[in-house]
């Protein structure tokens, strides 16, 4: 076997291997503002799943049972939840179908399962995606926000319609929310971040849609154009003059549909009402 050929198969395996990885990432969260109440909450955020050609059902129920391992308060999902290159609808209606079945599996936790749509996700009819969604006990946010409580405490969750495909409306999205309720932002592309304001009183935002870039070698990223995501929004934990952000690499892929240098991943957030400390981030 010629060293090229063994150079090859090694790059090969290695890409395999990240591609269908599924890591899970723990973040304490430190933001004095929480409610003590709410202290030690425990998020679980995946995006991106992209379940369709090259998504494994095997994989997604691994998935599914390690975000029930830890044991969350909340779970989010960031959408994108479908493959839809060269996807019919006939056959987009199926994976979806395939999908939610796995995701019904998920052990419902006190507050809740709460989930955005993507840009991959306006191909089926939305009313019908959403109560698709409503019958695995999963509540699309679709421009729309909901009050979580602990005891007599309460945190405000909001989501947005995908920015490309459903008009989002933030304004909308908050009207039931109070002006100072702790609130947590879903939206499935991190460059709308840059529509909120300080007045909005967003604390705190999740984000997909980038696969942090997908292939990520020494700062090339081919896959992430402007029109995707600003560089600086690319992926992780990340500080805005308007909230701070946590951008997924997600679960699935897209067209080429391997990973590089950007692992997919589980995330696991544990909120502290505590004082935030340096860097600025953490």
């Amino acid at each position: 076997m010629s060293p090229t050929t063994i150079a090859t198969w090694m790059l090969a395996s290695y890409i395999a291997g990240e591609t269908f990885s599924l890591s899970l990432e723990q973040l304490i969260i430190k933001d004095p503002k929480l409610p003590k109440s709410f202290n030690n909450l425990k998020v679980c955020f995946i995006s991106d799943i992209h379940h369709g050609r090259f998504s494994s059902q095997l994989r997604l129920k691994k998935m599914v049972k390690k975000i029930n391992q830890t044991q969350p308060d909340l779970i989010l999902l960031g959408g994108d939840y479908l493959q839809t290159f060269r996807r019919s609808l006939t056959q987009q209606e199926k994976d979806l179908k395939q999908l939610l079945a796995i995701l019904a599996t998920l052990k419902p936790p006190a507050l809740g399962i709460y989930a955005v749509l993507g840009n991959h996700d306006y191909g089926l009819p939305t009313p019908k995606v959403i109560r698709a969604f409503a019958q695995a006990h999963i509540k699309v946010l679709h421009n729309q926000g909901v009050v979580l409580r602990r005891g007599e405490e309460r945190i405000f969750l909001s989501g947005v319609a995908d920015s490309w495909y459903g008009q989002p409306n933030l304004a909308q999205a908050n009207k039931l929310a109070k002006k100072n309720d702790f609130k947590i932002l879903l939206a499935h592309q991190p460059n709308f971040i840059d529509e909120i304001t300080s007045a909005d009183g967003i604390n705190f935002v999740l984000a997909g849609h980038t696969h942090g870039a997908q292939v990520n070698m020494f700062r090339y990223t081919p896959l992430l154009p402007k029109k995707i995501s600003r560089w600086e929004y690319r992926v992780g934990l990340i500080e805005t003059p308007q909230a701070r952000m946590l951008v997924s690499p997600g679960i699935g892929t897209v067209p080429p549909y391997f990973r590089l240098g950007s692992p997919p991943k589980i995330h696991l957030l544990t909120f502290k009402a505590a004082p935030r400390v340096k860097p600025p981030n953490l």
